[in-house]
């Protein structure tokens, strides 16, 4: 279940793709540097956006440990042909 300002919830949080999470992210920024939420609201956007941040993190580690391996030369064939 969605929270208040469109943020997912943990378990939601699995099935974001990570483009969709950037513009989670971008939309917690925007309204936090509109300076028209309340402190309480502005702590919960915070929370909200640290999270995505590390999930966005994790991704951007999991696709970067995968092309490294998928670039690792193949043991006994040779790069050059």
């Amino acid at each position: 279940m969605a929270q208040l300002n469109g943020t997912p919830a943990p378990a939601e949080q699995e099935e974001l793709t990570f483009e969709a999470a950037m513009d989670q992210l971008e939309r917690i920024i925007a309204g936090m540097e509109s300076g028209k939420l309340p402190l309480e609201a502005s702590i919960a956007s915070f929370e909200k956006g640290i999270s995505l941040v590390r999930y966005c993190r994790a991704k951007l580690d999991a696709y970067t440990e995968k092309i490294n391996k998928l670039a690792e030369p193949v043991e006994g064939v040779s790069e050059n042909g």
